[in-house]
C-alpha cells in the first residue's frame, strides 16, 4: 500500500537530540496551492499598485499641460488687442472691400498633389499636400503669432500660426521646426522646413482656417492655383 504520508526529522544544535513529525501529502498539497495563492495575490497587488502610481503619474502629467494652457490662453488674451492691431493691415490684404478674396504669400513653392477631401459630408483632409524638396524653407504667408509647435500623432513637426479676424493657418510634416509657440513672426519669415511622412514624397501639408471653417489655400495662392495636379 502506498505511504500517503511524509516524516520529518529535526536535529537540535543545543543537546543533539532528535525530533520527527509526520505530515500527509494532501497536506503538503493544500500548502503548496495555498503558498501559489497567497503569491499569486502578492503580485497583482503589486501590479495594482504599480498601475495607481502609473495613472497617478499620468493624472499630474496632465494637470500640468492644463496649468501650461491656461497660462498660452492668459497670454493669448492679454495680447490678443495688440496683436490684432499690428495685423490688421496685414490680414486686410486677404479680403477686398467688394468680398473678392486675394492671394497671399507661398508659404513654399511646389506643386500641389493633394487638395481638401471628403468621404460624403465628412472631410477626410482638411488642407493641401503640395510637394517641395526636402529641406526647403516654409515661410509665413502673413504676420501672426504662434499658439503651437512641436509634433503630434499623423502630422509629425507641427505649426500652427494665429492672425487677426479668426484666421489660422496649419503647416505639418516638417522636417525642423524654426519658431516656438508664443513667438510673433513676420510676413515671409522662415518658420520651418520640408520633411514628408513616411511611404510619400518631401511635402508641405498646409491649411487655413477662419475659426472653426476650413478654408481652401488655393484660393489665397495663385501659384497653387496654377500648379495643382491633384484629383478634383
Amino acid at each position: 500500500m502506498k505511504d500517503n504520508h511524509f516524516t520529518l526529522w529535526f536535529l537540535s544544535e543545543s543537546d543533539g537530540r532528535q525530533k520527527s513529525f509526520q505530515v500527509s501529502r494532501a497536506f503538503l498539497v493544500t500548502l503548496t496551492v495555498l503558498a501559489v495563492i497567497i503569491f499569486l495575490i502578492s503580485v497583482f497587488g503589486m501590479w495594482q499598485l504599480l498601475s495607481q502610481d502609473s495613472l497617478l503619474q499620468e493624472r499630474n502629467e496632465l494637470l500640468k499641460y492644463k496649468a501650461r494652457t491656461d497660462i498660452l490662453l492668459y497670454d493669448l488674451n492679454a495680447e490678443k488687442v495688440l496683436m490684432e492691431e499690428s495685423l490688421e493691415n496685414s490680414v486686410r490684404s486677404i479680403f477686398a472691400e467688394n468680398g473678392k478674396i486675394l492671394s497671399i504669400l507661398a508659404p513654399v513653392e511646389g506643386i500641389v498633389t493633394k487638395g481638401l477631401e471628403w468621404d460624403g459630408n465628412k472631410m477626410t483632409h482638411s488642407g493641401i499636400d503640395i510637394a517641395a524638396n526636402e529641406g526647403d524653407n516654409i515661410k509665413s504667408p502673413l504676420d501672426g503669432f504662434v499658439v503651437f509647435s512641436g509634433e503630434i500623432k499623423n502630422f509629425g513637426n507641427i505649426i500652427i500660426i494665429s492672425h487677426a479676424r479668426g484666421l489660422y493657418s496649419v503647416y505639418g510634416h516638417n522636417k525642423k521646426n524654426l519658431v516656438n509657440a508664443r513667438d510673433f513672426v513676420s510676413i515671409g519669415q522662415k518658420i520651418a522646413t520640408v520633411g514628408g511622412e513616411e511611404g510619400t514624397g518631401p511635402h508641405l501639408h498646409f491649411e487655413i482656417w477662419q475659426n472653426d471653417k476650413v478654408l481652401d489655400p488655393r484660393k489665397f495662392v495663385k501659384m497653387y492655383k496654377k500648379k495643382d495636379v491633384s484629383i478634383q
